[in-house]
């Protein structure tokens, strides 16, 4: 897949990301060439040097396109014409749609949310280590 110039960099560092992370699954199950903690050793060196830099080099460079105003605009435009489809009578037989009472947006928000609660209570019983 043809990449911008200024995302190439970025995509060949997610390669070698995925790189790392199937040599560290072979490692695993046997099936690496090198000795398990070699490997280990590898990808420790990997994340230290490298990934650091590149999660810096990702907001330097796709932040400032989600601060663009327009693309707020259009995150705004896209949000109401959802609504609208939800919720305008004349639009719902069209689009097969029926109005969410406040128990269901407070389900949808409950239910959504929860990856986020789930992944911090996670962090209270499970110590990562990079």
């Amino acid at each position: 897949m043809k990449r911008a110039p200024e995302l190439r960099e970025l995509s060949d560092h997610h390669h070698r990301g995925l790189v790392q992370a199937r040599r560290l699954r072979r490692a695993a199950t046997g099936d690496e060439a090198n000795p398990p903690e070699e490997t280990a050793e590898a990808f420790l060196e990997f994340w230290q040097e490298r990934t650091t830099a590149h999660f810096r080099e990702e907001e330097e460079v796709l932040l400032p396109v989600l601060a663009r105003s327009w693309l707020r605009g259009a995150l705004v435009v896209s949000l109401a014409l959802q609504i609208l489809v939800v919720y305008a009578p004349f639009l719902q037989p069209a689009f097969g749609t029926m109005g969410l009472s406040l128990g269901d947006w407070l389900v949808c928000v409950a239910v959504a949310s929860s990856v986020v609660w789930l992944r911090e209570v996670s962090k209270l019983f499970v110590s990562e280590r990079y």
